[in-house]
Protein backbone atom coordinates (compact mmCIF):
# COMPACT_ATOMS: atom_id res chain seq x y z
CA UNK A 1 0.00 0.00 0.00
CA UNK A 2 1.24 3.48 -0.84
CA UNK A 3 0.79 6.90 0.72
CA UNK A 4 -1.59 7.75 -2.13
CA UNK A 5 -3.93 5.01 -0.86
CA UNK A 6 -3.85 6.34 2.69
CA UNK A 7 -3.52 10.12 2.42
CA UNK A 8 -6.24 12.68 2.91
CA UNK A 9 -6.35 14.46 -0.46
CA UNK A 10 -8.01 17.66 0.76
CA UNK A 11 -5.42 19.48 2.84
CA UNK A 12 -6.35 22.50 4.91
CA UNK A 13 -4.12 25.40 3.92
CA UNK A 14 -3.40 28.97 4.92
CA UNK A 15 -1.22 31.64 3.30
CA UNK A 16 2.05 32.61 5.02
CA UNK A 17 0.68 35.99 6.08
CA UNK A 18 -2.10 34.31 8.11
CA UNK A 19 -1.75 34.55 11.88
CA UNK A 20 -1.65 32.10 14.73
CA UNK A 21 -5.25 33.11 15.46
CA UNK A 22 -6.23 32.18 11.88
CA UNK A 23 -4.57 28.79 12.27
CA UNK A 24 -6.16 28.26 15.68
CA UNK A 25 -9.62 28.93 14.22
CA UNK A 26 -9.06 26.63 11.25
CA UNK A 27 -7.73 23.81 13.44
CA UNK A 28 -10.45 24.20 16.07
CA UNK A 29 -13.30 24.43 13.58
CA UNK A 30 -12.01 21.60 11.38
CA UNK A 31 -11.13 19.18 14.16
CA UNK A 32 -7.73 18.29 12.72
CA UNK A 33 -4.17 18.84 13.98
CA UNK A 34 -2.15 20.27 11.05
CA UNK A 35 -2.50 23.03 8.50
CA UNK A 36 -0.20 23.49 5.53
CA UNK A 37 1.21 26.92 4.76
CA UNK A 38 1.17 27.41 1.00
CA UNK A 39 1.54 29.98 -1.73
CA UNK A 40 0.55 29.15 -5.32
CA UNK A 41 0.10 25.43 -4.48
CA UNK A 42 3.69 25.31 -3.20
CA UNK A 43 4.30 24.09 0.32
CA UNK A 44 6.19 26.61 2.46
CA UNK A 45 5.70 24.97 5.84
CA UNK A 46 3.38 23.18 8.23
CA UNK A 47 1.79 24.27 11.50
CA UNK A 48 0.48 21.89 14.15
CA UNK A 49 -1.97 22.52 16.95
CA UNK A 50 1.02 22.23 19.32
CA UNK A 51 2.78 25.05 17.43
CA UNK A 52 -0.31 27.22 17.88
CA UNK A 53 -0.53 26.51 21.60
CA UNK A 54 3.21 27.08 22.03
CA UNK A 55 2.88 30.50 20.33
CA UNK A 56 0.70 31.65 23.23
CA UNK A 57 3.88 31.57 25.32
CA UNK A 58 3.61 32.14 29.05
CA UNK A 59 -0.16 32.57 28.84
CA UNK A 60 -0.60 29.01 27.58
CA UNK A 61 -2.31 27.86 30.76
CA UNK A 62 -4.66 30.84 30.75
CA UNK A 63 -5.84 30.68 27.14
CA UNK A 64 -8.46 28.36 25.71
CA UNK A 65 -9.30 27.44 22.13
CA UNK A 66 -12.04 30.06 22.35
CA UNK A 67 -9.92 33.12 23.31
CA UNK A 68 -9.44 35.70 20.55
CA UNK A 69 -6.74 37.76 22.25
CA UNK A 70 -3.50 37.01 23.97
CA UNK A 71 0.21 37.08 23.44
CA UNK A 72 1.30 35.46 20.23
CA UNK A 73 -2.07 35.13 18.53
CA UNK A 74 -1.25 37.89 16.02
CA UNK A 75 2.09 36.27 15.12
CA UNK A 76 2.45 35.44 11.40
CA UNK A 77 2.60 31.73 10.62
CA UNK A 78 6.01 32.17 9.02
CA UNK A 79 7.39 32.71 12.53
CA UNK A 80 6.04 29.49 14.03
CA UNK A 81 5.73 27.06 11.13
CA UNK A 82 8.12 24.24 10.42
CA UNK A 83 10.00 25.45 7.35
CA UNK A 84 10.91 22.82 4.75
CA UNK A 85 9.02 20.00 6.48
CA UNK A 86 9.75 16.36 5.78
CA UNK A 87 7.42 15.33 2.96
CA UNK A 88 6.18 12.19 1.25
CA UNK A 89 5.77 11.23 -2.38
CA UNK A 90 2.44 9.60 -3.32
CA UNK A 91 4.29 6.43 -4.35
CA UNK A 92 6.08 6.09 -0.99
CA UNK A 93 5.07 2.94 0.86
CA UNK A 94 3.09 3.25 4.08
CA UNK A 95 5.97 1.44 5.82
CA UNK A 96 8.37 4.16 4.64
CA UNK A 97 5.97 6.84 5.89
CA UNK A 98 5.75 5.11 9.28
CA UNK A 99 9.54 4.97 9.38
CA UNK A 100 9.69 8.74 8.68
CA UNK A 101 7.25 9.42 11.55
CA UNK A 102 9.50 7.51 13.93
CA UNK A 103 12.83 8.66 12.55
CA UNK A 104 12.01 12.38 12.57
CA UNK A 105 9.55 12.35 15.52
CA UNK A 106 6.79 13.94 13.46
CA UNK A 107 3.08 13.22 13.15
CA UNK A 108 2.24 14.47 9.65
CA UNK A 109 3.74 14.24 6.20
CA UNK A 110 2.55 16.63 3.52
CA UNK A 111 2.36 14.70 0.25
CA UNK A 112 3.95 16.39 -2.77
CA UNK A 113 3.64 15.35 -6.39
CA UNK A 114 6.07 17.22 -8.66
CA UNK A 115 6.31 19.95 -6.01
CA UNK A 116 2.54 20.41 -5.67
CA UNK A 117 0.73 19.68 -2.42
CA UNK A 118 -1.70 16.84 -3.15
CA UNK A 119 -2.46 15.42 0.29
CA UNK A 120 -1.39 14.73 3.83
CA UNK A 121 -0.81 11.52 5.74
CA UNK A 122 -0.66 11.42 9.53
CA UNK A 123 0.22 8.97 12.25
CA UNK A 124 -3.54 8.66 12.89
CA UNK A 125 -3.98 7.42 9.30
CA UNK A 126 -1.31 4.76 9.81
CA UNK A 127 -2.83 3.70 13.14
CA UNK A 128 -6.29 3.52 11.55
CA UNK A 129 -4.87 1.28 8.84
CA UNK A 130 -3.18 -0.94 11.43
CA UNK A 131 -6.37 -1.19 13.50
CA UNK A 132 -8.94 -1.62 10.73
CA UNK A 133 -7.04 -2.41 7.56
CA UNK A 134 -8.70 0.56 5.86
CA UNK A 135 -7.27 3.76 4.41
CA UNK A 136 -9.01 7.13 4.23
CA UNK A 137 -8.72 7.91 0.53
CA UNK A 138 -11.82 7.45 -1.65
Amino acid sequence: MTVRDLMTPSVETLPPEATVLDARDRLRDGGFHHVAVVRDDRLLGIVSDRDVLRAAGPSLGLLTWEDDAGPGLDTPLTEIMTHEPITADPTMSVAEAADAFLRYDISALPVLDEGRLVGIVTTADVLRLAATGEGVAP
